[in-house]
C-alpha cells in the first residue's frame, strides 16, 4: 500500500526531526519488511 510507507516516514521524521545519512536504507528496509508481513497476513 502506498500510503504506508508515507506514513512511516512522517512518524520517523516526527521523532527525528530530520534525516540522518543512513536513514533512508533503514526506512526502506523497515517499509519493505512491514509490506511483506502485511502482504503473508492479507
Amino acid at each position: 500500500m502506498p500510503g504506508g510507507s508515507g506514513k512511516l516516514l512522517g512518524i520517523f521524521f516526527a521523532k527525528g526531526g530530520r534525516q540522518e545519512p543512513g536513514m533512508t536504507g533503514d526506512l526502506q528496509k523497515i517499509a519493505e519488511m512491514k509490506r511483506k508481513n502485511a502482504e503473508e497476513q492479507g
